[in-house]
């Protein structure tokens, strides 16, 4: 004959398991190992990594307040800080209530400097960095003469598309009493026409943007000059050219 329990028996069980599952509410995930299904977080929920300062070196989830998508729910963010807790990696808008919102990737240097980013305005390539640290003549004496009334190519330059625009500086002008037409033209589509009479000056062009082109597509850039008018010649000369974030 089965025996059958006692109250004090069941009672006694329901004791040791209430203060099992209180034991284990208190306890800390070490060693955990998933082999199926794996770990699914909703919404605000995330992966928090802490150091023993407490400060979070790595968050996946979910964030609110000013940072919710535009419709008003969380926006799902990727986060990576250093030892002081400052944001070093990051995927995520940081301002999702102005322009479109758009995440992007991006590494930030020790001081907050945006180093590396792509660029999702234009969706393609690179936002940082800005590297290229040319330099052109000084003397106006040294700068390509075009007497010419039909246009010359006089600097050109074919490069790899990494960047959505392009922007650069030229020194330009002509003799006393005679008038210079300048174009800048990219892949032969002209971005900008200017005249000058007399005199020289230097001036910041652009940015352009690249239209039609994808990363990484060949960019042939030119800055063309011809003699409007006059007797004297027409000069110019280019550099500083550097790739451009949307």
């Amino acid at each position: 004959m089965p025996l059958v329990p006692s109250a004090d028996d069941v009672l006694s069980r329901l004791r040791r398991l209430e203060s099992r599952v209180e034991e284990l509410s208190r306890t800390t995930l070490s060693n955990a190992v998933i082999s199926d299904g794996g770990i699914t977080v909703r919404n605000l929920g995330g992966i928090r990594a802490l150091d023993s300062d407490e400060n979070e070196n790595f968050f996946i989830g979910g964030l609110d307040g000013t940072l919710s998508r535009p419709d008003g729910t969380p926006q799902p963010a990727f986060l990576v800080s250093d030892d002081r807790g400052a944001w070093r990696i990051t995927l995520f808008d940081p301002a999702p209530d102005r322009d479109d919102y758009r995440q992007f990737v991006s590494i930030s240097d020790f001081s907050g400097n945006t180093i590396l980013g792509d660029d999702v305005v234009d969706g393609q390539g690179l936002a940082r960095p800005y590297m290229a640290v040319p330099f052109s003549r000084s003397r106006v004496g040294d700068y390509p003469a075009v007497t010419s009334s039909a246009f010359e190519a006089v600097w050109e330059a074919t490069v790899l598309k990494q960047q959505p625009k392009l922007s650069l500086w030229t020194v330009t002008g002509a003799d006393a009493g005679t008038v210079g037409e300048f174009e800048i033209k990219i892949n032969g589509q002209t971005v900008q026409q200017w005249q000058a009479t007399g005199g020289y000056g230097r001036d910041a062009r652009g940015p352009y943007s690249l239209p039609g082109l994808v990363y990484r597509d060949l960019v042939r850039i030119e800055l063309r000059a011809r003699r409007v008018s006059g007797t004297g010649t027409v000069r110019v000369s280019v550099g500083d050219a550097l790739g451009r974030q949307s």
